[in-house]
């Protein structure tokens, strides 16, 4: 949100641009910046943080509106589609790029390699694919906490079976997701 606010400045616009318009998060972590720029939140999933769930939820009265999606330049389309088939406009504008890092620090595959990291968080499925790319079978040397039910898939899509995935789809999800598996264990 930041890149697309800081633009709407650097072209002479300010906030009050956004005064007649709904504004809507996925999860709270957008919310939370959203409100760093003193903006609210009209539309968000009350429980489950998916396109799926923000989907369902503008759905209902997108017949002739008009929706700009703000996203990173990867990501499923399920946001768009669903809007346009229940009748909305949708443009997309890529507010920021998300790419794989190429080749994994030394010292991190070594400690991977080694057993000496006892837990990896994938937090999106693109993250899951280049981990796959860079680890190979090393990955199943530590347990992986997956952030949804979706990046859990393409794991498995992957050969890789999370040990926790998060219930609730955040940062702090994946931490309590591991908490949870860890008093397992014990």
């Amino acid at each position: 949100m930041q890149f697309l606010l800081d633009r709407l400045v650097e072209t002479g616009r300010d906030l009050r641009d956004l005064a007649d318009v709904r504004l809507a998060a996925i999860g709270p972590g957008t919310a939370d910046e959203l409100a760093k720029y003193h903006l609210r939140v009209d539309d968000q999933p009350a429980e489950v943080y998916r396109a799926e769930a923000l989907a369902e939820l503008l759905a209902r009265n997108a017949r002739g509106k008009r929706f700009l999606l703000a996203r990173a330049s990867r990501g499923r389309e399920v946001l768009a589609e669903t809007l346009r088939a229940a009748g909305g406009r949708v443009e997309q504008i890529v507010v920021y790029t998300s790419t794989d890092v190429e080749h994994a620090d030394p010292e991190v595959a070594a400690a991977i390699k080694a057993n000496q990291i006892d837990w990896i968080t994938v937090t999106s499925s693109a993250i899951a694919r280049s981990l796959a790319k860079m680890f190979g079978q090393d990955l199943h040397k530590a347990k992986i906490a997956s952030i949804s039910p979706v990046t859990s898939s393409t794991l498995a899509e992957l050969g890789f079976k999370p040990a926790a995935e998060a219930r609730q789809y955040t940062m702090q999800g994946v931490v309590d997701a591991i908490l949870d598996a860890e008093d397992v264990s014990q």
